[in-house]
């Protein structure tokens, strides 16, 4: 990769700075991540813009941005412009790119995923970590004996997996149970 892909691709993962170019978007796709740097980021959502309302005297100094989540960031909705935070907390927006859709399909997975290794116990856990040390080419790894040093493992072994590997995986380890909930399931690629 050339220096000037490098620099791009640098950008393309980076949290806007200036929301100008978001004025008068009403129903643009964006991010919103909980770290500046998309990579780094443990939370990301995709949204729709709303309402980009420029000034709020009193409440949003700068004006907020509303966004179309139903529960979001624990049911707020407004992203304030002068601090860039949602409720108080820090949040980033990012601009849509395959690269940002990518890291978006692979936490939703994870969180899927996890969701799954907090729902199985005993020798179903077992034998979800055996099929993700196979995945992620660690078939001979020793697989704990307890269910708590198993999803510690199974944490560290899911995140070296590939986007591929991860969203088949989904399919592949869906508890029969129904023990997850609605909320984890996976959203398609719009």
């Amino acid at each position: 990769m050339r220096i000037s892909e490098k620099t791009q691709l640098s950008e393309k993962l980076t949290a806007l700075k200036n929301f100008d170019g978001l004025k008068f978007r009403r129903d643009r796709i964006v991010y919103v991540g909980d770290h500046p740097d998309a990579e780094r980021c443990k939370k990301l959502k995709k949204t729709r813009i709303i309402l980009y309302t420029p000034s709020q005297r009193n409440v949003f100094p700068e004006g907020y941005i509303e966004f179309s989540w139903g529960r979001g960031w624990s049911g707020n909705k407004l992203f304030d412009l002068k601090f860039q935070t949602i409720n108080g907390q820090a949040r980033f927006i990012f601009e849509p790119c395959d690269e940002i859709e990518m890291l978006f399909r692979k936490l939703s997975a994870l969180v899927l995923l996890e969701a799954y290794g907090d729902a199985y116990q005993g020798v179903d856990l077992a034998a979800y970590l055996e099929l993700v040390l196979c995945l992620s080419r660690h078939p001979g790894f020793q697989v704990h004996r307890d269910d708590r040093g198993a999803r510690q493992q199974l944490w560290i072994h899911l995140r070296a997996l590939s986007l591929v590997d991860l969203e088949s995986l989904v399919e592949a380890a869906r508890p029969s149970t129904g023990l997850v909930p609605p909320r984890f399931r996976l959203q398609k690629a719009g």
